[in-house]
């Protein structure tokens, strides 16, 4: 299992990498400022994230579980010090635990075991939308949508192995997207959403959902690098 580590006092997080230690972890990530923290998240996908709130730079250890509360990825906000405008502004992004600095090696302890166990029995939930249509209010997985596409005030959601490869949502692409609210879609173009897990393969400012290319859609310029961002390419 892997664990992030965002800390900026290097004497902490000695510390705190020794009681990971006393607990049996061994693989632990390190950072301490925002855009290493969210590079190493891209790269590793951690299990879990242990977040300084105050770290060096612009951007806070809250700006870190913003971002982690996203994707799906667990995290514990460790901090010696905490106004009640971080505290509010910290639970806004849904921390699995809130522990005060020194933290104690079984709070620690239950709160890694808890974040994690949380984080997986949320993944294991299918999740799922009711889409309102013509034909009555239908019941679809996410993970039977291949892409959404806008259509006017309207939304196309095309489907795989579904009784209908094709749905006309009476609501618009972006309200279709925040009830998904699912890590696995991300916008491509002004009227396209994909779902990653769907994608074949892409080249150029296309990105295609089955071999023979026959379903494709395209990469508007503004989106193409977050696009291939989501990808691990070597």
């Amino acid at each position: 299992m892997n664990i992030l580590v965002v800390e900026d006092d290097p004497f902490v997080l000695k510390e705190m990498l020794n009681m990971l230690e006393l607990l049996g972890y061994s693989n632990m990530l390190t950072a301490d400022n925002y855009d290493d923290a969210i590079s190493l998240v891209n790269e590793h996908e951690p299990n879990i994230a242990l977040l300084d709130i105050q770290i060096v730079g612009d951007k806070n250890g809250i700006e870190i579980g913003r971002y982690l509360n996203k994707i799906g990825i667990p995290f514990i906000y460790l901090s010696d010090v905490q106004d009640l405008d971080t505290f509010a502004l910290a639970k806004a992004t849904s921390p699995s635990a809130n522990l005060d600095k020194p933290v104690s090696l079984i709070r620690l302890r239950n709160a890694i075991s808890i974040g994690v166990s949380s984080s997986n029995e949320s993944k294991n939930e299918e999740q799922h939308i009711i889409v309102p249509t013509s034909k009555g209010k239908i019941k679809i997985l996410a993970s039977e949508i291949i892409f959404l596409k806008a259509s006017q005030n309207n939304c196309e959601i095309h489907l795989e192995n579904h009784k209908f490869n094709r749905l006309l949502s009476s609501t618009p692409m972006g309200n279709v997207v925040k009830v998904l609210d699912n890590a696995d879609f991300c916008q491509v173009h002004r009227s396209y959403v994909v779902n990653l897990n769907k994608v074949v393969s892409f080249q150029g400012r296309r990105v295609f959902f089955d071999q023979e290319r026959e379903i494709e859609v395209p990469i508007g310029l503004n989106h193409l690098s977050n696009f291939k961002s989501r990808f691990k390419t070597i």
